[in-house]
């Protein structure tokens, strides 16, 4: 009994119908598929939606404000890693809360490096050896309005309205 041990041929393909081809125009052939619609939320989608948006708003406009509280009483105490904690905590969480608090959303990676950079700023031109609270207002400020600024510079464009 011999085996062989060649490879087996590869099957045949049926050859396609000559009129199958031409029953498709080439245009519809190559033209991309629609967006697909979005799709309307009911009641109950809506409820959670917005209950979850409410939620994340909150746990971040409470860390914002703990954040500051952090670093105000830090300034009260004269307890430097306090404040600097506070200070650091705050240059996440300020971004953060306008991002949330914002309608139309910018980017929020953005804000938090405007934010350093805005701390910086405070640091450059307050200076280290002023008082704390000054320099704590003064980054307060200049974080806020710097957060604002980039959120609405990186703003997205409003969803279309579905009819």
């Amino acid at each position: 009994t011999a085996v062989s041990v060649e490879p087996a041929a590869a099957p045949l393909r049926p050859a396609p119908l000559p009129g199958a081809a031409a029953s498709v125009p080439a245009a519809a052939a190559a033209a991309p598929a629609p967006d697909p619609e979005r799709r309307q939320s009911g009641a109950l989608g809506r409820f959670f939606r917005a209950l979850w948006d409410f939620s994340v708003t909150a746990v971040v406009v409470g860390l914002f404000v703990g954040s500051w509280a952090l670093a105000a009483s830090g300034v009260v105490d004269e307890d430097r890693a306090r404040l600097l904690g506070g200070a650091v905590a705050t240059v996440i969480f300020t971004p953060w809360a306008v991002h949330r608090l914002t309608g139309r959303r910018g980017r929020a990676g953005l804000g938090i490096l405007g934010s350093a950079a805005a701390t910086g700023a405070a640091v450059r031109w307050v200076g280290l050896d002023a008082d704390p609270a000054i320099l704590l207002a003064a980054t307060f400020g200049l974080q806020v309005v710097t957060c604002f600024f980039l959120s609405w510079l990186t703003r997205r464009k409003p969803r279309p309205v579905l009819v």
